[in-house]
């Protein structure tokens, strides 16, 4: 283990060390999709749980946290690994990027903050500047994976609790992925066990993959709770702009591609599978229009999303390839990240039910809204 003792405000830094999958029989390689390739240029994700103070002494807490975690990467192989690039004898020159799942480990940093408490974490309406440094790899983006971890935890003590802070390169997951990951390694770590419920599926062939019933078609033209919630939300922050009736004031939407492809993917399915939707309006519309015919806008396009679109896209990428990256991100328009879909609060390390869930500081904008389901 690589020792060091680091102050950062009032941070300390107590170790850091690489955690290799058990047993050491991953040696593949998982090649990325047009989905995984366009966030390259994206900064990690970063979320975090808040938990109480375990009973038992903190060197052993961290032992059984790095010997489960060991244990997930066994599933999980592709987060031990980095990012590799083939160059292609080829006219046009092309290249590959893939993960190397060579077992080169995850990292995994052990920190303190003894003068911070739980409720300086959860009190606050603004998230404290404290925060920032219980994620790791702040600022890193997807193309550092060549030679950053593809997973990097940080678990940080404070004075009555424990935070557990996770980045994971965002071109081999979407926040579904993430949070299949954690929930996974709590499993192992609550049961003591090495088995998991749901194991992850790498297979980026498309066509190969099980095909699954779609039970939610039958709701599919009705307007959702969330759908009218976002509306009412685009409404108050349109007008707290005070734009020009004429100005645009557009709306973003992430949705998953999992259940609209043909075959579907199965929910377990580890990677990228998200298509962007831009629902564009004036402020004048937005404000004009009653709530259910800007819900309504929001749900056309949600329902104009389908299997062809989505086909089309990837054709469409493999010839004209790129990256997204922060300064596409368009001036007066709302962007949403998330969804109150991913199981956020399924995840119990065997010590307590979580406190709070957080985000680090990665991919913030000024318009940009996270979206979890709330618990009490």
């Amino acid at each position: 283990m690589e020792r060091e003792r680091e102050q950062s405000g009032s941070l300390l830094y107590l170790s850091k060390s690489l955690i290799q999958s058990y047993p050491k029989d991953n040696q593949s390689t998982v090649h990325l999709t047009p989905w995984d390739l366009t966030r390259l240029s994206i900064e990690y994700i970063q979320f975090g749980i808040l938990l109480p103070k375990p009973s038992t002494p903190l060197d052993i807490t961290i032992s059984h946290l790095k010997s489960s975690l060991s244990q997930s990467l066994n599933h999980f192989f592709p987060l031990a690994g980095r990012l590799s690039t083939i160059n292609h004898d080829t006219m046009p020159p092309t290249i590959s990027i893939l993960v190397d799942c060579g077992n080169q480990g995850a990292e995994f940093i052990v920190a303190s903050a003894e003068d911070v408490t739980v409720f300086d974490i959860v009190r606050p309406l603004y998230v404290p500047s404290i925060l920032k440094s219980f994620f790791p790899l702040n600022d890193a983006i997807g193309r550092d994976g060549h030679s950053l971890p593809l997973l990097s935890v940080q678990v940080t003590e404070i004075l009555d609790g424990v935070f557990i802070g996770c980045s994971l390169n965002h071109s081999i997951g979407d926040g579904a992925s993430f949070w299949d990951f954690l929930n996974s390694w709590s499993e192992i770590s609550r049961n003591d066990s090495t088995d998991i419920s749901s194991p992850p599926i790498f297979d980026r062939t498309i066509s190969e993959l099980k095909v699954k019933a779609n039970s939610e078609m039958a709701d599919a033209d009705e307007i959702s709770s969330l759908q009218a919630l976002l509306a009412h939300v685009w409404k108050f922050i349109v007008r707290a702009w005070k734009l020009n009736p004429d100005q645009e004031a557009s709306f973003y939407l992430p949705l998953g591609n999992r259940s609209r492809i043909k075959p579907p993917l199965p929910d377990a399915y580890f990677g990228i599978s998200i298509s962007g939707c831009e629902v564009k309006a004036s402020a004048g519309e937005v404000m004009s229009q009653g709530l259910g015919c800007t819900a309504w806008k929001l749900n056309r396009a949600v329902a104009s999303l389908t299997n062809e679109i989505i086909k089309n896209w990837l054709d469409s990428w493999v010839e004209h390839p790129f990256t997204l990256h922060p300064e596409m991100y368009k001036a007066y328009t709302i962007y949403i990240m998330n969804s109150p879909r991913f199981n956020v609060y399924g995840n119990d390390f065997g010590w307590g039910r979580r406190i709070a869930v957080r985000s680090g500081s990665a991919n913030k904008l000024d318009v940009r809204d996270d979206i979890s389901v709330s618990r009490r």
